[in-house]
């Protein structure tokens, strides 16, 4: 679709956490990578070919940093680009959800407009939630994925209960850059008796944010013919 989100709707992209989907690599086997790393150890870190948590614990100190507002960070910007092709399915992962912490970099954009259509279905998924903070809706089709599997069974076509906690991310970035396309399944979320409760309001929500966006570029649109 390639649709870019307005002003208002991409300062609130922010507001879109990607975290939720990226958590079981982060404590990874119990891995704990509090541990303070210096710059050259970073560095070591983020090159290492042979140990993956490693490279996930320098990643996880540099978000530390970026949302600490640590300008420095941006010298390993090329290098946790670079990762988007790294082999181990968990790294990317991770970077995928760091690069969603800066929005202003077009080199993560381009990385992870690459990373959306990766292999492992948790580096696409972090990739669309992290390009929805870019503004960028080219994830749609796995924010769509995120809230539904059909299944085909005999003469039905059944849908399987997604994971709740990608279901919940999938909304709140939908509310961004979702469209007319995407309202039937934001329903099937909130008529789903599988769900919570809380899920099912965001996807009412979601539905409402999707409508007015509609709304007012339908409005927009007429004031301009006039």
């Amino acid at each position: 679709m390639g649709r870019r989100v307005g002003p208002i709707q991409l300062s609130l992209a922010g507001l879109v956490l990607v975290a939720c989907v990226v958590i079981p690599f982060l404590s990874w086997q119990g891995t704990w990578f509090g541990r303070p790393l210096d710059d050259e150890t970073l560095t070591q870190y983020l090159a290492d070919q042979t140990k993956s948590r490693r490279v996930q614990h320098a990643l996880a100190q540099i978000a530390e940093r970026m949302e600490r507002g640590d300008p420095e960070v941006a010298q390993w910007y090329e290098m946790v680009a670079q990762l988007s092709e790294h082999p181990g399915s968990e790294v990317r992962v991770t970077a995928a959800w760091l690069m969603g912490h800066d929005s202003t970099s077009e080199l993560f954009h381009k990385a992870l407009l690459q990373m959306v259509h990766d292999e492992e279905v948790l580096v696409r998924r972090n990739a669309a939630l992290a390009l929805v903070r870019f503004g960028d809706d080219k994830g749609l089709n796995e924010l769509r994925a995120m809230l539904a599997f059909p299944v085909d069974a005999g003469q039905e076509l059944l849908t399987l209960s997604p994971d709740p906690e990608h279901v919940w991310e999938s909304l709140r970035a939908l509310a961004l850059v979702g469209g007319a396309a995407e309202l039937q399944l934001v329903d099937s979320v909130s008529e789903n008796p599988h769900l919570s409760e809380e899920v099912r309001e965001q996807a009412t929500l979601t539905r409402q944010a999707i409508q007015t966006r509609l709304a007012a570029i339908e409005e927009t649109g007429t004031r301009s013919q006039k």
